[in-house]
């Protein structure tokens, strides 16, 4: 198949795909091999859909000849790999039809020549809270941002960042899909009153470029917030460096210090 632009499928259960042939779930990574990977997107494509044997060869080996065996061998394949990291029973036989996929996937394409987006992720909030969700305010928050639909600005879905709770995880997914900002956050009660205390990141960089304590209860401003200082960045990129260089001396970052004792991990 020809891959003429960047993308990503990413599933419910935390699991995502990239051109690449990397499947990968948390910290756990198996390749797929560019056969089995072909066959995959031609299901993924028509998810929920019943795709003909025929259609699924054509689209794969093209004009070489092969038997229906090649395809098999290909369908176990992929239910090994997939059954390897719990993910089970996702690929159908229709029989004397063809095979559909079965699970909820999600597809993010990122046009190389389209130099103008940008792209956020919302990492999951942490919290030692137990009367909180903290997943419930990251699905609220990604909801508003991306439903905003601000020019330019793409937001990473949370099929995508659901399981990047930790620095080696969120290390990686930064590495991979390369997202201009991104953010994490905390929940924290003080004096009876739940507050998130948030870090809007350059992710290039790992510079923070802005951090506030904003109530739980007032997401709206948050993403205004997060919005709002994006585009001051993206209007005037050298705000970026300059809050940065104001930012060296502060210590208390406890949140971002976790992502920057990877960076060299994230660059090697």
């Amino acid at each position: 198949m020809d891959l003429e632009n960047k993308f990503s499928y990413h599933f419910l259960e935390g699991l995502t795909l990239t051109e690449d042939g990397i499947l990968t779930q948390g910290n756990e990574q198996v390749y797929i091999p560019p056969k089995e990977l072909g066959v995959l997107i031609v299901l993924l494509e028509s998810a929920g859909h019943v795709v003909l044997k025929d259609m699924i060869i054509e689209s794969v080996w093209k004009n070489i000849i092969v038997s229906d065996e090649s395809l098999t061998r290909c369908i176990y394949s992929l239910r090994c790999i997939f059954e390897k990291i719990g993910y089970d029973r996702c690929i159908e036989t229709i029989y004397r039809k063809g095979y559909r996929f079965s699970g909820q996937v999600f597809k993010t394409k990122i046009n190389e020549d389209n130099t103008s987006d940008y792209s956020i992720a919302i990492f999951p909030f942490t919290t030692s809270l137990n009367t909180l969700d903290p997943l419930i305010l990251n699905q609220e928050l990604v909801q508003i941002i991306s439903n905003k639909k601000i020019d330019g600005l793409y937001t990473y879905p949370m099929a995508a960042t659901n399981f990047c709770n930790d620095h080696i995880s969120q290390n990686s997914f930064l590495s991979r899909f390369k997202p201009d900002y991104f953010v994490t956050g905390r929940i924290n009660q003080n004096n009876a009153v739940n507050t998130l205390y948030i870090e809007l990141i350059d992710a290039k960089n790992l510079f923070l470029i802005a951090s506030n304590h904003l109530p739980v209860d007032e997401l709206h401003n948050t993403s205004q917030f997060i919005i709002d200082n994006i585009l001051q960045t993206v209007h005037k990129p050298e705000r970026s460096v300059r809050l940065a260089k104001q930012d060296q001396g502060y210590k208390n970052h406890y949140l971002s210090d976790e992502i920057l004792a990877g960076k060299k991990e994230l660059y090697e």
